[in-house]
Order: C-alpha cells, then structure tokens, then sequence
C-alpha cells in the first residue's frame, strides 16, 4: 500500500484532512473514524492516523475534487472549540505499527500439593522492540540513545562506514571517548591555530553572518514547507522508551549536532557545500565517534575541541559564537529545533562523496520523530536546556590543549621581536659609513672562523622524553649597511615555548640571524629540522618554523 500526500488543517468545529489520491474509483473509499483513529482507504493508497484528542464518526463528511484528486475529510471533534497540538507534524499522527512478540505460555499443572489451583496462563505481552534491543546491546550500542547494534558488517571500513571507529560493536563507550581525545591531540595544529589566531580577517564574515535563527519577528507557529512535510511522510512513527540518563544523552546529543549545523550554517552563509556533511559530522562528536556523554560542559568541551582540530576555520571565539547560537535555537522551541534537524538530515541524505546517509538512520531520523513527541519534550524542557547552555562557560584550559601556554608565547614574540628589530634598525643607522673595507673584511673572516662556536643553544625537556634545541646563530650583516662594532654583541630574543616546542617563530624574524632548530632524541643523535629563510610576515613565517607540534594530555 501507498502513503498518499496529506495535510491537515483545523477549525473550532472540525480536523480537516486534506488527501491527494487521484486515479482511484471513488466507490472503492472506504473511511473509518472511532474515538482517537481515522483510516482511508481508496486502492492503492491507505493512511492510518491517530488524533491527539476525540473524534466522532457521525457528523463527518467527505468530498472528492475531481479536478485536483483530493479528498477533503471533515472530521468532527467531539469537544467543540478544543485545538488540536501539532496537527502539522505528521509523523506524530501516523499510526505506529505494533509489533508483538508471543511470550511462551506457562501452564501450571494440578498436583496433590496444589490442590484446588486452577490453571493459569500468561496473557500474551506486547513489548516494543527497543527495549529488547536497549537491553542486549546498551554496552556496545550506538545511534540514537545507543539502542542499535550490528548495523556495519564486520569487514566494513571506516570510509565505508562514514564512522572512526572500524567496529563499534566492539568498542566500550568510555573506549570510544578515549580514543576520539588522543586523536584529537595528534591532529591539534598548533601553526595552524596560531596562523588563523593572527588571520581573524579570513573569516571575520563568519561573525557578520545573519543566520535564520537571528531574524527578528519569528514565531512559532510556523508552517512547514512541501518538502519538510515530505520528510514527515517518509519516517516511521515510533514510540521510545528511555531512562532518565538516556534521554539526558539524547539531548547533550542534540546540542553537539546543533553546534555543528551551527558552524556549517556560518562558514557556508547558509548555502552549504560539498563541504557541509563532513562539516557537521566532523565537529559532533556524536556523529563522528558514536560517543554517549551525560553532562552538558563535557558536550561542550568536545564540541569546541573539535573545532580547533579539524576544520577549514579554527578559532576559539567561533566556537563562543557557535555555543551561543545552540542557546539561541533551543530558546526558539521544538519547532524551529526540528527544522533544524530537518536540514540536516536533507544533507547528509543528499551527499553523493561519502554514505552520510547511514548517519540519519542511526541518528537524525530517530531525532525528527522524537522531537514531535510532545510527552517525550516540549518547548519548556528545551526552554531549560537552553539556559543552562548560556550558564555553562567552557575556558581555555577546560579544552587541554594549552591554548593559553600557545597564545602567550606567540605574542611575547611577537613583541620581542619587534622590539630587536628596532634595536637593528637603530644600530644601523647609527654606525659610522667611513669605516675602511679593510676593517669590514677582518671582521667577516672572524665571524666565519668562529661559525661553529657561535651557536647559542637552549634545552627544554618535555614529558615526551624529547629534548627540544633553539640555536641562533649570528650571521654577516646585510649588504650596505654597517657591520657591528668589534666587542659588541648581537642581540637576539630569548627562545619561546609552545607546548611541547621550543619555537622562534610567531613574528617577523629580522634579517641578519639565522635560526636552526634542532632535535635531540634519547638516543643522542641530533637532527636539523628547520632553517631561516628571508624575512616573511608573521603567519608565512609560523608554518615554516613550526612543522608539528603533539602536544601531551596531562590532565
């Protein structure tokens, strides 16, 4: 049987049921109104639906538009002047479909001891299907509220999957939290966040973007579009019974999916891109790493780690930015929530580069029926969710990442390097031009005897085990200007530490020093990674000088 295309619409007196079935023999309709339930039928199509509140049988009426197709059903309520909630969200009204599973009957036998026991049976249960599955499967479960189980084969891959994790099934949920930190330190960047740090015009526009949520003058009663209402009519309606600690997971769930639609919605201006599935999948750590987490800051903290991990723009105040506009959705209730994840779930289901599609199944289809639910949440409780997300501040050094160590060293340099540049600028200057070619040549030849002496090196243990070497090395004057006075030393800034890095870089390096960096493993050998080249800005020169940097999780 066919779903046929509904709307519904209402009036003090009558549920309207607007049904598009053309083709069909108007003698074959059969329609079926008692109590909560209504059913039509006209071959090929059938709907079955469940009101929230009474209707009657008698006093309704149907009419068939043949120039449109449509049957209009007017269904009489049987409290007049009581409005029915959430007739636009369709999935809600479809009629789940029950699913029994026959228990074995006990049969208890008379016998000399049980005399005068009659026999009993057990009646037959009606269990939904979650709970079996909530119980079998709750360690190693994903998806939503963890109740799925088995969905990739064993021999899928993580390209495959879409997911970072080759097997779920066989990772525990505080494995996979463990897994996703320690991949999130290796792929910190720590050039990277500098340069974006130092390049906020790059994606200024991101804090100038107006996204939909902004717009002044919403409201909430809103009419869902052809294609949202399509949506509706394309999920199943189902019911879901979940513990407070698994309705608490789905709603910190929540808030990192909207966190990263978030973030795709501001770097896109609301267009999106190929980029957009792996955008939002990237940046929750829900959709990425399948991982459950109870507590609102955790959510946060992972979210924000994300961001300045992985994508395209990373910058700590974005993520502020980001933080605030889940805040401002959740305020604006259940609907506006729900179109979100409408919209989400329209691109995963639209991306042709990767199965993103896989990520609705496990995730945002159970997200869109949920949210029509109104006994399962309603606007107040998101109301709620709402403040304690504008509460709950998420620092620097929650995100240990160091952000703090990394951001104070670059502009310390930053500073004492201008500061030298000043200095060589003014010696410059200042030095005599009558100065024979005789003295100058005496001392270059000295400053090339001594090249290998020359070096000053500094040494930074780490609990890596690595020790890190900054060596500076005085080097000839640039041509034309005047060579520094016998006696005199040059000045150079004092080495930075970035985390685990012993880095010069972070500003413009003057002409004249030669900077190596160097190496020195356990085993003793040393190895020249890096050496000046001509004098760039700052963000040319942070890539050069910085390569990688791993920085360690010590909590």
């Amino acid at each position: 049987m066919l779903l046929p295309n509904f709307t519904i619409t209402q009036d003090e007196k009558y549920v309207i049921c607007n049904i598009h079935a053309p083709y069909t023999k108007v003698s074959d309709v059969d329609v079926h109104i008692a109590d909560f339930d209504f059913a039509f039928f006209a071959k090929p199509y059938l709907l079955k639906l469940k009101f929230p509140a009474k209707v009657l049988d008698e006093g309704s009426s149907c009419k068939f538009e043949v120039d449109k197709g449509d049957y209009v059903v007017s269904i009489l309520k049987k409290k007049k002047g009581h409005h029915f909630v959430g007739l636009d969200l369709l999935t809600s009204l479809l009629k789940p479909e029950e699913k029994q599973y026959k228990v074995p009957k006990i049969q208890v036998l008379k016998d000399e001891k049980n005399k005068g026991s009659d026999e009993e049976e057990v009646e037959e249960i009606v269990i939904p299907e979650e709970h079996f599955l909530r119980e079998l499967t709750n360690k190693y479960g994903y998806g939503f509220a963890n109740q799925k189980s088995d969905v990739f084969p064993k021999s899928m891959t993580c390209e495959a999957s879409v997911l970072f994790l080759s097997n779920p099934d066989q990772v525990t949920l505080q494995d996979r939290i463990m897994k996703m930190e320690e991949a999130e330190i290796d792929k910190f960047d720590v050039s990277y966040y500098i340069e974006n740090m130092y390049s906020l015009d790059e994606f200024k526009y991101m804090f100038d973007v107006k996204p939909w949520w902004d717009e002044k003058g919403l409201s909430k009663e809103f009419e869902f579009d052809s294609e949202e209402r399509e949506t509706f009519m394309a999920l199943s309606n189902r019911d879901y019974l979940l513990t407070d600690n698994e309705k608490q997971s789905v709603l910190m769930g929540l808030v990192s999916v909207l966190f990263a639609y978030a973030y795709d919605v501001r770097v896109t201006d609301g267009d999106g891109c190929v980029e957009s599935p792996w955008n939002i999948q990237i940046i929750s750590p829900q959709l990425s790493w399948c991982c459950t987490i109870n507590d609102l800051k955790a959510t946060g903290r992972g979210c924000y780690r994300r961001v300045l991990c992985y994508p395209l723009y990373r910058h700590y105040d974005l993520c502020e930015l980001m933080w605030k506009d889940v805040a401002k959705i959740l305020a604006l209730g259940v609907r506006f929530t729900l179109r979100c994840l409408l919209k989400v779930r329209n691109i995963f289901e639209s991306a042709d580069q990767a199965p993103y599609y896989l990520l609705n199944r496990l995730y945002i289809d159970d997200y869109c029926i949920w949210l029509q639910k109104h006994n399962y949440v309603n606007d107040e409780q998101l109301m709620e969710l709402s403040k304690q997300v504008t509460k709950t501040i998420i620092s620097k050094e929650d995100l240990d990442l160091k952000l703090s160590i990394v951001e104070d060293a670059a502009k310390d340099f930053v500073s004492s390097s201008g500061e030298s540049s000043d200095d060589d600028s003014t010696e410059t200057d200042s030095s005599s031009e009558e100065e024979s070619d005789e003295e100058s040549g005496e001392e270059e030849e000295s400053q090339e005897e001594g090249l290998n002496d020359s070096y000053r090196s500094e040494e930074v243990p780490n609990s890596s085990g690595m020790k890190l070497l900054l060596s500076r090395q005085p080097s000839s004057p640039p041509a034309g200007s005047a060579p520094t006075p016998a006696g005199e030393s040059v000045e150079t800034p004092p080495p930075t530490v970035i985390g685990n890095l012993l880095c010069p870089a972070a500003a413009t390096v003057p002409t004249g020093r030669k900077l190596i960096t160097v190496l020195s493993s356990d085993d003793g050998q040393d190895e020249e990674v890096n050496e000046e080249e001509p004098t760039q800005g700052i963000c040319e020169k942070l890539i050069q000088e910085i390569s990688s940097v791993k920085l360690d999780d010590d909590k």
